[in-house]
């Protein structure tokens, strides 16, 4: 290329960098094309306004089309909602605590019916479960938000498997709601630690608490749970947490204490709880303090005893109004001298009688029952696992046929007895009745006989069948 068509190019690129670059030309439209096109659009949005609500329509005919073949497979979706309110707070009131959410989730889960009526029902939300995980409970929040602010009634479910937890702010944040609280696990082994004892809770509507706290707030004296003017149930791990957990000890009417606990320390606690109707203690450390003074509970009906030396208490006790006492524990001593000492001191006559121990010595049973410890008016006894020798089973049967060996028995219970046992009971209650048939002075007050066993022949099985119908008539 020559040098001059170098310049020449040069000098027209240089000047078309120059001028100003033109956009290309939009359509333009006039007036009346506008007016036109703004018709045409508002026109398609009328169509599919009509289309969609002719599907809306079909849709609703298509579920209601299902609804109706479901109703021919599955007859209970035909129940009213009432009804099915019912048969879901049925199922919830059979869960276990940490089965409840589960429970709630499936049900929702069924159909749309079920779930809108789940969800509308703020009554069936009222059973929930906190899992503690080391942080806040999403599950838990959405379903207190369904509650409504009614009064729930709440469990802890503990998933780390480690030998303490903290019952954190988050956990006790609705505690406002709380009608009923179980802040425990079922291995007692596991302690929750309130993490901020100074703090006192707002619990208006809390009727009934079981707490499986450490001891590590023993020698404190907080406020906690004094705010609970309707309290009256209460379960907790040692007894020296209710005072220094702040609880209003006079209004309360019924009290177990889950743990091994010392027996001063129990007994320090009953002068303040001047209307306690029913109290359950685990194992006992035996007293050592000679000076001990006795206490009288006026209002104690019910009294369990549940684990080791846990009799000894009743050296110390009288109770006017005593009608059940439970025994997990019991030798001739127990009998003879804590439990007829006892009712001896109290004059009173108990109603009820339940022996739930892990061996009953006939030996022992025979002393408790008689005439001048407990069997004047006893009217309901229950008897688990009972061991006699060959000789005890003659005395047993003997004294069962006599009219005056619990006269005002009317309900027996017998919880895993041995066949021998069990055969021991058929023969006393049958010449029993066969002697009250023949006009002996006392008529036969037992009604109910119940037997829960590990393992029952058909033969006894009859004799049972036998004597119920006997008993009956």
């Amino acid at each position: 290329m020559s040098r001059g068509s170098e310049n020449w190019d040069a000098s027209t690129t240089t000047r078309e960098a120059n001028e100003p670059v033109q956009e290309p030309m939009l359509p333009t439209l006039s007036a009346a094309d506008i007016v036109v096109l703004r018709q045409e659009a508002a026109t398609l949005d009328d169509t599919i306004a009509a289309l969609e609500r002719q599907l809306g329509q079909l849709k609703a005919r298509r579920d209601a089309i299902h609804t109706m073949l479901s109703d021919v497979i599955y007859p209970m979706h035909t129940l009213p909602t009432e009804l099915l309110c019912h048969v879901f707070q049925a199922l919830v009131a059979l869960c276990l605590p940490d089965e409840v959410n589960s429970a709630l989730l499936a049900v929702t889960a069924v159909c749309q019916r079920w779930r809108s009526i789940a969800i509308a029902d703020p009554h069936l939300w009222t059973t929930t479960c906190y899992i503690l995980r080391g942080g806040p409970d999403p599950l838990f929040d959405h379903f207190l938000a369904r509650t409504q602010g009614l009064p729930i009634a709440i469990a802890i479910e503990e998933t780390r498997h480690t030998s303490e937890c903290a019952l954190t702010p988050a956990v006790l944040s609705s505690c406002h709601q709380w009608r009923e609280a179980d802040l425990s696990v079922a291995d007692l082994d596991v302690h929750f630690r309130i993490e901020s004892p100074d703090t006192e809770l707002d619990l208006p509507h809390l009727t009934k608490l079981r707490l499986n706290v450490d001891q590590r707030t023993e020698y404190y004296n907080y406020q906690t749970f004094a705010h609970a003017p309707r309290l009256q149930d209460l379960a907790i791990s040692y007894p020296n947490l209710i005072r220094s957990l702040g609880f209003p000890m006079h209004q309360l009417r019924k009290l177990s204490v889950l743990h091994r606990a010392a027996a001063r320390d129990v007994l320090s606690l009953l002068p303040e709880l001047v209307v306690l109707e029913e109290l359950a203690v685990a194992s006992l450390l035996r007293i050592t303090n000679r000076d001990q003074q006795m206490v009288e509970m006026r209002s104690l009906t019910t009294l369990r005893l549940l684990g080791e030396n846990s009799c000894v208490i009743l050296r110390y006790l009288l109770l006017p109004r005593l009608a059940l006492l439970h025994l997990a524990e019991l030798d001739d001593y127990d009998a003879d001298v804590l439990v007829r000492g006892c009712l001896s001191r109290s004059a009173t006559d108990i109603a009820a009688l339940s022996l739930f121990l892990v061996d009953v010595h006939c030996s022992a049973l025979l002393m408790l029952l008689r005439p001048r410890v407990v069997g004047g008016a006893l009217t309901c006894l229950t008897i688990a696992k009972l061991k006699a020798t060959r000789m005890e089973q003659k005395a047993l049967a003997a004294l069962l046929a006599s009219a005056d060996f619990l006269p005002d028995l009317a309900a027996l219970t017998l919880v895993a007895p041995s066949p021998a046992v069990l055969g021991a009971f058929w023969d006393g209650l049958a010449r029993r009745l066969a002697n009250a048939a023949q006009g002996a002075k006392h008529a036969v007050k037992l009604r109910q006989l119940v037997v829960q066993p590990e393992g029952m022949s058909t033969d006894d099985m009859r004799r049972l069948r036998e004597l119920q119908r006997r008993l009956e008539t």
